[in-house]
């Protein structure tokens, strides 16, 4: 099992984050994380501010449970309404080059969009009779390029990225592969209307109306807040009990959905000749009372809400399978061998061959190649011309090279010629070695190096003795409680716990050796556990905006001061710095967290010292 490598999820308003194993052949969750994006950071698929993205992702990992996630490896998927999907249909004995060709010709057909623009992932299917099926994805490139730009920049390798339908029908329960299926992934502003069958993918649209249409209009016509609107729509939904004006409010709504619904599986199965057996309901308004009743009834098929592949019991607390759908399936996908990837070599030959051009940001591209400035051409005018006509080619040539020697000789005369009998005083950044044994022979200069403001050193943070490894540290766990109260009307239980997570790790990480202090040890920026001790209100009775009151322990590294000044106060030498203040000394410290290995258990930890404050 490539435990190394993190499913990841990116969507309009949050990130997901999985990391699975393998134990006695069962899939377990070995990390988790989420994080809530603001509206001006993704909007459908494409990302708006680069520079907030990689912050998000940042703290995606940083704030994972039950520690943070150091894996260098994603795996990813792309909005289905950045993905055109189709089943082609060729002559069964084409074959090769020629196969490839009639592909392309056969997409090109039926795909509305321009092909330098689109990254395709092909499939071949079993034939039908004198038939040849081919599953032909294509993902708009400037997408699939900006995703690689972004974890590039993170330092982060993308090892496959697959379309998210496939993703997420990968995080359900693979007895559902069984029959031939309907997927609904009803998200907050669209809905993806997928048809599987046993090889996969056979089909896929994007239709523009979701749960916030439904929302909005429960809380216009009723004249309630949004929030509350929402909770109607989750507690009442599609069911009469107690207030048949919101059932029917929300049946308004999604009676234009059911109807384009029902045009596609006609369309479907008309044309190819299969008949459709079940619906899989995923996404946010899956979740929706009597949602499952409502679209079996209207679509006359048994309708089902999706079940995730791990079953409720063995997922974390707060890993909602709803939520997290997709980001199991991408990590169930990055321990198997992909049928379709848009990772290939014609996705790096299109992205190398991609002319720079000027965005907002510095170069968008994943693939940078910085243009060589062209050479000016020095023109002495007139005088140049003059010189060739008196001179001719040749003999010009050589004048202009002894032209410039001299001109060197005349900059660099102090260091080519020996020093005269009144010798320069020594600079103040050397020092005088003498010579013991022959007082008459010349002093020789030692320098010493020139001080910058700052500088850095690596270090290796263990908490167990290591074996003499060079800047070696010995740590101790220092243990922190903290607890904290939230509350915010607009947030589910879910979102507020993770946003109440994240301020914590925030504040923690912020008032490390500030607020939160343990004498003679410097605390790092590292946390190495975080277990929640208790948590009020429970799921069960949360309304919004109750206040969410949480006692979380962070276990820490602290190492010791003398240990740290032992090993830094030699290299300071080095500047010919000897003595300072102690206490400005650990204020001058800044730590930056640089990667863990977990066969030895240690970290990597990079300490800057700011030369300049000492």
């Amino acid at each position: 099992m490539a435990k190394d490598i993190i499913g990841i999820d990116i969507s309009d308003s949050s990130i997901e984050a999985i990391v699975l194993d393998k134990k006695k052949g069962n899939f377990v969750v070995e990390a988790f994380s989420r994080y809530r994006l603001s509206p001006d950071i993704v909007e459908d698929g494409k990302i708006l501010d680069f520079e907030k993205l990689k912050e998000a992702i940042k703290g995606l990992l940083v704030n994972a449970k039950p520690g943070p996630i150091q894996s260098k490896k994603v795996f990813l998927s792309i909005p289905e309404s950045k993905v055109f999907t189709k089943v082609i249909y060729l002559p069964k004995n084409i074959k090769g080059k020629n196969l490839d060709e009639a592909i392309q010709h056969k997409a090109e057909e039926q795909i509305p969009e321009s092909f330098d623009k689109l990254i395709p992932a092909t499939k071949i299917l079993p034939d039908i009779g004198d038939k040849k099926q081919v599953l032909y994805a294509a993902a708009e490139l400037e997408i699939v390029n900006d995703f690689l730009r972004i974890f590039n920049d993170l330092g982060m390798e993308v090892v496959g990225i697959v379309p998210e339908s496939l993703s997420s029908f990968a995080g359900l329960d693979a007895k559902l592969e069984k029959k031939m299926s309907l997927m609904l992934d009803i998200g907050s502003r669209t809905t993806i209307a997928t048809i599987f069958d046993k090889n996969g993918i056979r089909h896929s649209i994007n239709i523009d109306i979701g749960g916030d249409k439904v929302t909005r209009s429960i809380a216009q016509k009723l004249e309630i807040p949004y929030t509350q609107a929402e909770e109607k729509m989750k507690t009442i939904g599609l069911t009469p009990d107690g207030d048949g004006e919101t059932m029917l409010i929300i049946q308004g709504q999604l009676q234009p959905l059911v109807d384009e619904i029902k045009r596609f599986l006609a369309y479907y199965q008309e044309t190819n000749n299969e008949k459709i057996e079940q619906v899989i309901l995923i996404g946010g308004l899956a979740q929706m009372k009597g949602a499952a009743s409502y679209f079996g009834d209207n679509l006359a098929l048994t309708a089902i809400v999706g079940e995730p592949f791990i079953a409720h019991e063995n997922l974390p607390d707060f890993v909602d399978s709803t939520t997290f759908i997709n980001v199991l399936g991408l990590a169930k996908l990055s321990d198997k061998k992909l049928d379709l990837n848009f990772l290939t070599d014609n996705l790096l030959k299109k992205l190398s061959s991609k002319k720079p051009h000027k965005k907002n940001t510095k170069s968008e591209d994943a693939v940078d190649s910085k243009p060589k400035k062209p050479h000016k051409k020095i023109d002495l005018g007139p005088l140049t011309s003059k010189l060739k006509e008196i001179f001719g080619n040749k003999l010009f040539i050589i004048f202009t090279v002894v032209l410039i020697l001299f001109i060197l000789l005349l900059i660099f005369k102090d260091k080519i010629l020996p020093p005269s009998e009144n010798a320069a005083p020594i600079n103040a950044n050397q020092s005088v070695t003498e010579n013991n044994t022959n007082n008459s022979q010349p002093q020789e200069i030692v320098p010493i190096k020139e001080v910058p403001e700052q500088v850095s050193y690596d270090f290796v943070v263990g908490i167990s003795p290591n074996g003499g490894e060079e800047n070696f540290i010995l740590a101790e766990y220092y243990n922190l409680v903290i607890s904290k109260q939230f509350s915010d009307p607009d947030m589910s239980f879910a979102d507020l716990r993770v946003f109440a997570g994240t301020k914590i790790n925030e504040e923690v990480l912020s008032q490390v050796n500030i607020k939160y202090q343990k004498e003679g040890y410097l605390i790092l920026p590292v946390v190495s556990n975080s277990t929640t001790l208790s948590l009020t209100p429970t799921i069960e009775e949360y309304e919004p905006g109750d206040t969410m009151t949480i006692k979380d322990n962070y276990t820490l590294l602290a190492v010791p001061k003398d240990k740290v000044l032992a090993i830094l106060k030699p290299k300071l030498l080095e500047f010919g710095i000897e003595d300072f203040d102690q206490s400005k000394f650990f204020d001058s410290i800044f730590y930056t967290f640089q990667g863990y290995d977990a066969n030895s258990q240690v970290y990597n930890v990079k300490f800057t010292i700011l030369i300049s404050n000492l």
